[in-house]
């Protein structure tokens, strides 16, 4: 009788154990959840923020749309920190790929 007792606490122990295993991995699993719906969601809100500007942008729109002179954007241009495009002499940029950068730079 002793053996079934130990066996059967040593079950509940292991159960006990899975249990908690699993309700740790859903708590990650909905934080990493909630995470990405918040970084949609301030994705969402940029998108409305900066729907009247051009999907290509110059560098004096890009100025515009986040606060920077140009000489900022050069700079940043020139380290390969921001996305851009060579079209020629020219640079552009395109928003979608700009506010990603600002979103992941944040």
């Amino acid at each position: 009788m002793d053996t079934r007792i130990k066996k059967a606490a040593n079950y509940t122990d292991t159960l006990i154990q899975l249990l908690t295993d699993n309700i740790i991995e859903l708590r990650e699993q909905n934080e990493t959840i909630i995470g990405k719906l918040t970084n949609l969601e301030k994705y969402n809100n940029t998108n409305v923020e900066y729907a009247d500007f051009p999907e290509i942008l110059r560098t004096n729109q890009l100025c515009i749309m986040i606060g920077a002179k140009p000489q900022a954007i050069y700079d940043r241009v020139k380290k390969g920190t921001i996305p851009f495009m060579r079209t020629g002499k020219n640079i552009i940029f395109i928003k979608k790929e700009i506010i990603k950068w600002m979103h992941n730079s944040n």
